[in-house]
This record gives structure tokens, C-alpha cells and sequence, in this order.
């Protein structure tokens, strides 16, 4: 879990404004929404509330990567080969997994003076109409989520929506330059190819030993190029590389001399650059940590002020992230908790059982009106623009 891949209430309420469009959903059993599903202290939510919330989701991977991986298979595929669980089934988990966490967010929200306004709760019931009035009987029947069922959870995820911040309000987010501290450099890669040939019997030993003498030599032959350039310190060395060779490239990377398990760069460019000043071109090619590739590389700077600034918002949201999921885990294992996982197994997100978008220009509109109040503490909002296709 994390705050900033949270479904926002915004990037919701828009949703709800469309058609979820079921594939042949005319034929899928009807789903009772209304059967108990998960039960938090003395609060509980129907199924109907976690099938929408759950298909929802699988209708906004179809539109985000359906076109490209297609649907057989999609949402079978096994994630886990020792327990069969499929990604339908993963998502399924993760799914009250969430509600959990809203349901727990809206208990404790008077404790941080949040409410909804009077015009959320109008804004939410119009979003939820819009989704009653543009799905067939049968697309209902599929997802099993009443107009009560889609308020429920847009509450849910608008009080979630706001509570991020002030639960985390009074979070230690310090930060020093030195704990952030980032160095730049930049630097080419040439990779030994080891494949062999088709067009030849050579040895394996034998065509190792050329292609690393090949890319040994593209590497050598990039580093002179820089070398006669006037200014090394501001040569275009990507520009020089794709001179070379066509494939090759230059690289921009950052990594903090504070943290010795960092490894966004390899090691032997860390240690080719320790200890010299801005600006310089290492004076020899540099072969990574394990032998199968040879770097050209400079040091731009040793404090990137810029990249430190980064850095520093990045390490003040993970400190955020954790008071943030230490306090729910506190509230998880002080509640009591249990799933109706007999009436949550009739909930299908398969590749048989999907579902898509589509969307109206008035529902859009109407969506866009209800999204708007809860924009301002959602980390993102997903757009609402799909197109239609039946299964």
C-alpha cells in the first residue's frame, strides 16, 4: 500500500460517471450484492460495495494495457505457481485489503475533524446516479453494486482521500543535505555481446574474447572522442557515442555516496569518480562490477543541488509512507476484522468475467462536478476517456 498509488476519490467519482460495459454480461449469474462482505469493528459493507470497487479496477487495466497484452489471459495468469492464485485473484485480495484501510480511515476521522461537506455528499449521490442511469439491467446484475453500494464506497474513498494528510501531520520529515545528498554523472555503456554467430563455428571462448574486444574497443574509441573535445566537462558525450556506433548512448545517473547498498549506478563507476573534482572525464575505460561491460564516464557534479532537492521530497514522502502505514497497522491489529469469503468467491475477475469503459459526454460531466471537491487531497486522477468493446 501506498499513498501515492491510492485510487484517488476524484480519479473514482469520474469513473462512476461512465458505463462499466460487462462482456456478455447478459449471460453471467447475477451477483447479490447484498450480502455482508467485510465487517470492521461494529461497521460492515455489502459485497456490492467490493464488487464495484474490484471491477472497476480490472475495467481500468483492460483500458490501460489491454491494447497491447490483450485479454486471453489477462486476468489468469498464475502470479504465484506454489498456490495457483491468478492476477484476478491478487487483485481481489488487495481489494479488501483497501476497504479495510478506508473502512478504518472514515472510524477514526472524527479523531482528526474530518467530515464530509454537505456538498461532497451531493456531489457523491449525483456520481452514483450517474452510474445507475447509464448501465443496462444486465451490466447491474454483473457488477451487483447498488446506487447505495457506489455512495458507500465513494464516501469511503473521499474520507480516505482527506485523512492522508493529517494523519500524518505531526511526522518527523527532516531531511539534511547530507542525508539526501546526490551525485551526477554521466557515462556511456558498451555491453559484451557473447552470442555466437550463425555464420560461423567459432568457440564460445573465441567469440567471447572478440566481442569483448570489440566492445574494449568502441569503449576506448568513445573515451578519445571525448578526450578531444575542448571543454570534456560540457561535451555532448551522447552525440560522440552514437559517432562511434548508432547503439550507443549516453546516461544521466545519480546515486548518493552516503549509502553503501545504493545501486542505481554500478559500483565501479563509484569508485571510478571517488574522490575527484566537478567536471572531470575518468582518464580510462571502466569495467563494471562484473566484467561484462566497459563505462566511459565523467563526474558532473559531486552535490547535484537539484537532484539532492529530489531526493529530499522523495525521502520525506517514504517518512510519511511509514507513519502512515504504521498507523493503520496499529488500528488493523487493534480492530476486529472478519471477510465473508464465501460471498466474496462469487465475485469472478477473470478474463470470462471482464469488464470495460466507456464514456458519455454528460456523464463525464456529471462526474467531473463530482470529482471536483476531492481533487485537492487525491495524489492523482486517472481520466475517464475509454472506449467501448464487448466480449
Amino acid at each position: 500500500m501506498t499513498i501515492g498509488k491510492k485510487i484517488s476519490a476524484a480519479a473514482l467519482a469520474a469513473i462512476v460517471g461512465c458505463g462499466l460495459l460487462a462482456g456478455c454480461g447478459s449471460s453471467r449469474t447475477k451477483i447479490d450484492g447484498t450480502k455482508t462482505l467485510l465487517t470492521v469493528n461494529d461497521d460492515s459493507i455489502d459485497v456490492g460495495v467490493g464488487s464495484f470497487y474490484v471491477k472497476y479496477q480490472q475495467a481500468s487495466m483492460y483500458k490501460a494495457y489491454g491494447s497491447y497484452l490483450g485479454s486471453t489471459g489477462f486476468f489468469d495468469y498464475v502470479t504465484n505457481s506454489s498456490t495457483g492464485e491468478t492476477y484476478g485473484e491478487s487483485m481481489k485480495d488487495s481489494a479488501i485489503e483497501d476497504l479495510e484501510r478506508m473502512m478504518l480511515c472514515k472510524q477514526h476521522a472524527s479523531d482528526y475533524q474530518v467530515a464530509l461537506t454537505d456538498d461532497q455528499k451531493t456531489q457523491i449521490e449525483n456520481a452514483a446516479q450517474s452510474y445507475i442511469d447509464g448501465n443496462s439491467e444486465s451490466v447491474q446484475n454483473m457488477v451487483g453494486a447498488s446506487k447505495d453500494d457506489v455512495v458507500t464506497l465513494l464516501e469511503l474513498q473521499t474520507i480516505s482521500a482527506e485523512m492522508m494528510d493529517p494523519m500524518v501531520a505531526d511526522t518527523d520529515t527532516t531531511v539534511t543535505d547530507d542525508e539526501a545528498q546526490q551525485t551526477s554523472v554521466t557515462y556511456v555503456a558498451v555491453t559484451t555481446d557473447t552470442t555466437s554467430s550463425s555464420a560461423s563455428e567459432q568457440t564460445a571462448s573465441s567469440t567471447e574474447s572478440t566481442s569483448t574486444a570489440d566492445a574494449l574497443s568502441k569503449a576506448q574509441a568513445v573515451l578519445a572522442a571525448v578526450k578531444g573535445q575542448s571543454d570534456a566537462a560540457n561535451a555532448d558525450m551522447n552525440t560522440l557515442a552514437s559517432g562511434i556506433d548508432s547503439s550507443l548512448s549516453a546516461t544521466t545517473g545519480h546515486f548518493t555516496t552516503n549509502d553503501t547498498t545504493d545501486g542505481t549506478v554500478d559500483s565501479a563507476i563509484v569508485s571510478a569518480v571517488k574522490g575527484l573534482p566537478d567536471g572531470t572525464l575518468v582518464d580510462h575505460v571502466v569495467t563494471s562490477s562484473d566484467g561484462k561491460t566497459y563505462y566511459v564516464v565523467r563526474l558532473d557534479k559531486n552535490f547535484d543541488q537539484e537532484q539532492t532537492d529530489s531526493k529530499k521530497s522523495e525521502l520525506v514522502t517514504s517518512k510519511k509512507q511509514d507513519a502512515y502505514n504504521a498507523l493503520i497497522d496499529k488500528w488493523k491489529d487493534d480492530a476486529k476484522i472478519k471477510v465473508n469469503e464465501s460471498a466474496w468467491s462469487e465475485v469472478k475477475v477473470t478474463d470470462d468475467y471482464g469488464v470495460t469503459l466507456k464514456t458519455t459526454s454528460s456523464a463525464a460531466s456529471s462526474a467531473e462536478s463530482a470529482a471536483s471537491s476531492a481533487e485537492s487531497t487525491a495524489s492523482s486522477a486517472e481520466s475517464a476517456d475509454a472506449t467501448s468493446s464487448a466480449g
